[in-house]
C-alpha cells in the first residue's frame, strides 16, 4: 500500500513538474526573444526553446516507461531546467550578460556556437537518460517493498572511528566541531596545509558519516522495540548535529547531505512529523545563506541593502554556477588559445590531481582548470570550466562525452540507491549520485574528486563492515554484497 501511494505521488509529481517547466520554458523563450538587448546573445532564446521541444519529446517517451526513479533523478532534471530556462531568464532580467565580469567577453560567433552546443548537449543527455532507464528498468526489483536494514553490524566502523577521532580532534577540530565564523566555508584549503593532508581529507568524511549512521542505527534499534516517539526527536537531533559538522565544508555538500538525510529519515522513521523536515530545510537555507554572505562580503560594502546585494550576486552568478552560455563560450575560446599546450598528460593530471595522497605527485600546473583560469586572468584556479568545454578540449568532435558518462552514472547511482536495502549504502549511493546530477554545473575534476572522497573509501569501509563481524578474537563472514 505504501509503495503504491509513493508511486502515485511520483506520477503526479512527474506530470506537474514537466507541465510547469514546459509552460515556463515557452514563456522564457518569448521573453528572451523580445527583451534580449545584447546582440552577442541573439541566439539565447534557443536554450529555453530547445528545452521546450526536447523535453516535450523526452516526457512523451518517459511517461510510457514505468520506471521507479529516485531523488537523484529528480534533482538532475531540476538542474537541467535551471540551466536551460532559469539561467537565460536571469541573464536578461538582471542584464547580467557578463555574469560577474570575470574574463574577456566572447565574440558573437563563439557565443552562438556555445548555445548550439548546449542544445546538442541537452538532446544527447535526454537520449542517454532514456537509454539508461530502459537498461536499469530490467534490473529493478519486484514491486514488493524493500526491507530496510540499519547497520546491524557496527564493529569495523566503530573501530575506525575510535582510531581516527582522536587524530582529527588533535589536528583539525574545526572539521568536526566548527565554533567560529572563520569555520564557515570550505575548510579543504586549511587541511591541505597539514602534513599527510590527503589522509585527513579521506578519513574526515567517513568519520562524520560514521557518527551519523552508527547513532541512527542505535536509536532505530531501540525505537523498533519501544516505539517511543521521543527517539524520533533524538534521531533528528543527531541529523542536525551532523549537518552542523558540515559547516566547514561547502554549500553543495550541505545541500546534498540535507537531501539525503531527509531520504534516510523518511525510511527509518516514517512517522516523523512533517515539522522536522521543515526545520531541516530552514536550517539548510540559513547555513547556505550564511556561507554565501560570508563568501560575498565584498558585494555588501557598497550595497545599501545587503540582502538585495547578495541576491543580485547569486542571481548574476547563474552563468557561473550552472555553466551558462558565456562560460561555455569562454571555454571554447580558451581551447583555441591553450589547446596546443594541452594533451594526454593534462587529461591524466585532471583525474589524478584530485585524488588525495596522489595529488602531490601530479603537475598541478598542467590541468585544464589552470588553463581556463589563466584565460580568465583572475590569478587563481577557483573558476570552473563547464563540462562540455572540458570535453571539447580533448574530444572536439564529440564534446558531450564526459556529460554522457556523468548522466549514465547519475542513473546508476539513483538506481542503486532505490534498490538498496542497507541504509548506509542507500545514503552513499544517493549522495554520490547528486554530484553526478550536478554535472551541468560541475566539471570532471569536482565530480571525480568528490567520488574519490565521498564514495570509494566509505563504500570500501562499509563493505568490509557488512562482510566481517568481529566476535571476541575471531571473526565470521556475514551478509555478502556490495557495489
Amino acid at each position: 500500500m505504501k509503495q503504491r501511494s509513493e508511486l502515485q505521488f511520483k506520477n503526479g509529481f512527474k506530470k506537474r513538474f514537466f507541465f510547469t517547466t514546459l509552460i515556463l520554458a515557452f514563456g522564457v523563450t518569448i521573453y528572451t526573444l523580445l527583451f534580449t538587448t545584447n546582440t552577442t546573445y541573439n541566439l539565447l532564446w534557443l536554450l529555453p526553446f530547445g528545452y521546450f521541444v526536447s523535453t516535450l519529446v523526452y516526457y512523451g517517451v518517459f511517461t510510457k516507461i514505468n520506471y521507479n526513479y529516485g531523488v537523484v533523478f529528480i534533482v538532475a532534471n531540476i538542474i537541467i531546467f535551471i540551466r536551460y530556462v532559469l539561467t537565460p531568464f536571469s541573464i536578461v532580467f538582471s542584464s547580467a550578460y557578463s555574469g560577474l565580469g570575470f574574463g574577456p567577453n566572447p565574440s558573437q560567433t563563439s557565443m552562438s556556437l556555445a548555445i548550439i552546443l548546449m542544445v546538442f548537449e541537452l538532446i544527447s543527455v535526454y537520449f542517454i537518460t532514456i537509454f539508461a532507464i530502459l537498461y536499469y528498468k530490467k534490473k529493478q526489483q519486484s514491486s514488493s517493498e524493500l526491507t530496510i536494514k540499519v547497520l546491524s553490524n557496527k564493529s569495523i566502523i566503530i573501530i575506525f572511528m575510535a582510531l581516527t577521532l582522536p587524530i582529527i580532534l588533535a589536528v583539525s577540530p574545526d572539521s568536526l566541531i566548527p565554533n567560529t565564523l572563520s569555520s564557515i566555508g570550505d575548510n579543504t584549503e586549511n587541511i591541505s596545509k597539514l602534513p599527510m593532508s590527503g589522509f585527513f581529507l579521506l578519513i574526515i568524511p567517513v568519520l562524520r558519516l560514521g557518527f551519523l549512521l552508527v547513532s541512527l542505527s542505535f536509536i532505530k534499534k531501540i525505537y523498533d522495540k519501544s516505539n517511543n516517539g521521543f527517539l524520533i526527536i533524538l534521531a533528528w537531533l543527531v541529523v542536525f548535529i551532523y549537518l552542523g559538522m558540515l559547516i566547514s565544508t561547502s554549500r553543495w555538500i550541505i545541500v546534498f547531505s540535507s537531501i539525503v538525510c531527509m531520504l534516510v529519515m523518511a525510511r527509518l522513521f516514517p512517522k516523523t512529523p512533517k515539522v522536522f523536515y521543515g526545520i531541516l530545510i530552514s536550517m539548510t537555507v540559513v547555513i547556505f545563506a550564511s556561507i554565501s554572505i560570508y563568501k560575498f562580503t565584498w558585494a555588501l560594502d557598497s550595497s545599501l541593502n545587503p540582502y538585495r546585494g547578495i541576491f543580485n550576486v547569486l542571481f548574476g552568478q547563474f552563468q557561473e554556477y550552472f555553466s551558462g552560455p558565456r562560460v561555455v563560450a569562454q571555454s571554447l575560446d580558451m581551447v583555441g588559445i591553450f589547446g596546443g599546450q594541452m594533451g594526454l598528460s593534462t587529461l591524466v593530471n585532471d583525474f589524478l590531481g584530485t585524488i588525495p595522497l596522489l595529488s602531490n605527485y601530479v603537475d598541478q600546473n598542467d590541468r585544464i582548470n589552470v588553463y581556463f583560469n589563466l584565460y580568465l586572468n583572475v590569478g587563481n584556479v577557483s573558476h570552473i570550466i563547464p563540462m562540455i568545454g572540458n570535453s571539447y578540449a580533448y574530444f572536439p568532435f564529440f564534446p558531450v562525452l564526459f556529460m554522457l558518462i556523468a548522466q549514465w552514472l547519475m542513473l546508476r547511482f539513483d538506481f542503486k540507491s532505490q534498490n538498496e536495502e542497507h541504509i548506509e549504502f542507500k545514503y552513499i549511493y544517493a549522495y554520490t549520485g547528486l554530484f553526478f546530477a550536478m554535472s551541468m554545473g560541475f566539471n570532471v575534476q569536482i565530480i571525480f574528486g568528490n567520488f574519490i572522497m565521498y564514495f570509494l573509501l566509505p563504500w570500501f569501509l562499509f563493505s568490509i563492515n557488512r562482510r566481517v563481524r568481529l566476535k571476541t578474537s575471531s571473526y565470521r563472514l556475514s551478509n555478502k554484497g556490495g557495489y
